[in-house]
């Protein structure tokens, strides 16, 4: 059973009046390009999402738009800037840019305008607010990004169209213009079960602070829990937000009692982090939040879903009467946690950071291990692989582990290596995940004894590696379509190439697997095995090291080598004996003292492979140095729980905050 304890908010950080756009939508249009279609493998469609704007003067509107990467908007055949649309008195034509290579099958968006207006697409009167345009045919620039895209269940989705119509001239965002899209065979309108006008997400990210104070009474007591905290209505009919901190990140259901009006909403919008620079890190691309509409009197509730967050914006809205809350809390709902392992040191920083790293481990331990509470919650594979050492330390419990690695050999029954993330409904390979689960299954045997567990993981083990038989090259190497991704830096590992590291990973799970064997007394395996990793690793130093450079290439595409080299292909080639003699003396030098054009480690996950090679080496000044420094750093920012990346484009210092 998951834990069910009770967390009192730490901080009371705000609280002000708000009003959110006025006109909210999400707009589903995959059941217009892949109808029926109920899986998350990505699609790659050429389309537009289009409506008409009705407005009662010139005015200027704004578009919020929540999730990063979003698409284009174009409004009187003018592009939209920094969210700023120019409408003119009487119709005006709105077109967004659907074209992309995505699983995200919706598009989320608030408009906020001075005045009130109106949408109808195209003129129809049935109701419809929007309509889907295309998919049209896919440009040859399209085809060549779907072949090197990571996702090997990627599909496309098109039309076709002989003969010559206004729409063909709309296939480049340039010249798209929604007068001219008329053609029935292109053209949809959106039903209104399509279309939500009430998502809470939007609608908190689009709150705007207005002037006038927010009138709260004994708002400490959302700290104490055994008090009523009272919100007054605004008489200018503002929403009222109050921020709240529960200290430390979270993965947990919102529990509270409230005495209110029929009809109140209670809103919350959580996320993970603000920033030493002020910045609230939102948790875009996702929608964090869940809505409580009270019903007359005294009433308790408990969320469904438990999220992943550290700060929770209150927001109370349709207010009519005072409203009264108390024992607000979150319910911390994670594995429980055995804390066997303890750790303790006259360096203060160090002893910080063993807390931190336990609690992430707690927050990406639900019925799996995940990859973070905030996003996916999913059972990535390779990641799994470092949160069980992790927990073993920290817990020395091995039933979550195990549980983790016999649903990944599951998903073997589906597919040729297991799965990057399962159970799941997108369709993905990792290879690197997959080596690194082989390579877990062996340290299970070797930490926990467990002899009639492993017996079940090395039949899986085995299904494994007849996958990995199946797509060996002419070369002799390792060569699949999947997403050949190793760490968050810009290492060239496309899709369909030859990738060095894989191929690196691969030979360690092979002996890995060999040794895994030995301990369980199936020699009949060990020859066969042995002489696969002996070939791999021979195919991989005669075609992939490059003698000018002294080091091994990121991939090969063909014949060709890649001209990117990294600190990751090396390390790959170094700790699993791919590399010998004067080439790995070579990949050492490389992994501790990396050349200027050298990729570097760009992730926590990458560099645990790092420490591991320090620590093999028990070369401790560097191993802590390497920790103080790194991780160090996160803590200086202000982490209660690990990050996904070290930095994360030029202003938010990650996506996730929390990751195992």
């Amino acid at each position: 059973y998951l834990t069910m304890e009770s967390v009192l908010a730490k901080r009371f950080v705000s609280k002000e009046l708000v009003k959110s756009a006025p006109y909210r939508f999400t707009v589903s249009f995959k059941p217009y390009l892949v109808p029926g279609d109920v899986t998350s493998n990505a699609m790659l469609f050429h389309a537009f999402l289009a409506t008409q704007i009705f407005s009662p003067q010139d005015s200027e509107a704004k578009f919020d738009i929540m999730f990063f990467g979003s698409r284009k908007i174009k409004v009187n055949s003018k592009e939209v800037v920094n969210g700023m649309a120019e409408l003119k008195e009487g119709w005006n034509q709105v077109l967004i840019k659907l074209s992309t290579l995505s699983a995200i099958s919706e598009y989320t968006f608030g408009i906020d305008s001075p005045v009130e207006l109106k949408f109808c697409a195209k003129g129809k009167s049935d109701g419809s607010q929007w309509a889907i345009v295309g998919p049209f045919e896919l440009m040859e620039e399209s085809r060549a990004a779907l072949k090197s895209y990571m996702d090997q269940s990627a599909v496309a989705v098109e039309k076709f169209d002989d003969t010559a119509t206004p729409e063909r001239e709309s296939e480049t965002w340039e010249n798209a213009d929604v007068t001219k899209m008329t053609g029935e065979a292109f053209f949809q309108e959106v039903k209104p079960e399509h279309i939500s006008t009430e998502d809470v997400a939007i609608q908190a990210f689009s709150d705007k602070p207005m002037t006038g104070d927010a009138r709260i009474d004994n708002e400490e007591a959302f700290l104490s829990g055994s008090d009523w905290v009272t919100v007054y209505p605004d008489p200018d009919d503002n929403d009222v937000r109050m921020l709240v901190d529960f200290g430390d990140e979270l993965l947990a259901f919102h529990k509270f009692e409230v005495d209110a009006a029929a009809g109140t909403i209670i809103d919350f919008h959580n996320f993970e982090f603000i920033q030493t620079d002020g910045r609230y890190n939102f948790a875009e691309g996702m929608h964090n939040t869940s809505r409580y509409i009270c019903r007359e009197g005294l009433q308790s509730y408990q969320t469904c879903q438990h999220r992943g967050f550290r700060y929770s914006y209150i927001i109370l809205r349709n207010l009519t009467a005072p409203v009264k809350l108390s024992n607000l809390q979150a319910v911390m709902h994670t594995y429980p946690q055995a804390n066997r392992g303890s750790f303790h040191s006259s360096d203060e920083l160090l002893n910080r950071i063993w807390e931190v790293g336990a609690h992430t481990l707690r927050c990406c331990s639900e019925d799996t291990y995940t990859d973070c509470p905030t996003y996916e919650q999913t059972l990535w594979v390779g990641d799994a692989r470092n949160e069980a050492l992790i927990d073993w330390v920290i817990n020395g419990d091995s039933r979550l582990w195990f549980r983790c690695l016999k649903i990944t050999g599951q998903s073997l029954e589906a597919s040729p290596i297991v799965k990057s993330n399962v159970p799941s409904a997108w369709d993905n390979l990792l290879p690197a995940w997959s080596f690194l689960w082989m390579r877990s299954c062996l340290e299970y045997l070797l930490y926990t004894g467990d002899v009639t567990n492993s017996s079940v993981l090395l039949d899986y083990v085995r299904l494994n590696i007849e996958g990995i038989k199946k797509h060996i090259n002419e070369q002799g190497l390792f060569d699949i379509h999947a997403w050949n991704i190793f760490d968050w830096a810009d290492m060239d590992v496309p899709s369909d190439a030859v990738v060095t590291h894989q191929n690196c990973l691969a030979v360690q799970a092979l002996k890995d697997a060999v040794r895994m064997a030995e301990l369980l007394g199936e020699d009949g395996l060990i020859r066969e095995w042995t002489q696969l990793a002996d070939a791999l690793s021979e195919a991989i130093n005669r075609h992939l090291w490059n003698d000018d450079i002294q080091a091994y290439t990121d991939c090969l595409r063909g014949d060709k080598q890649s001209e990117v080299y990294s600190q990751q292909t090396q390390t790959a080639a170094f700790i699993s004996g791919v590399a010998t003699g004067e080439r790995a003396a070579r990949c050492r030098q490389i992994i501790f003292d990396s050349p200027d054009n050298f990729v570097k480690a760009g992730s926590p996950f990458f560099e645990f492979f790092l420490l591991e090679l320090f620590a093999k080496e028990h070369d401790t000044e560097r191993l802590l140095d390497a920790i103080r420094t790194d991780w160090g750093f996160m803590i200086e920012m202000g982490a209660t729980t690990f990050w996904e990346m070290w930095t994360w484009g030029k202003e938010r210092l990650t996506r996730s905050h929390c990751h195992g």
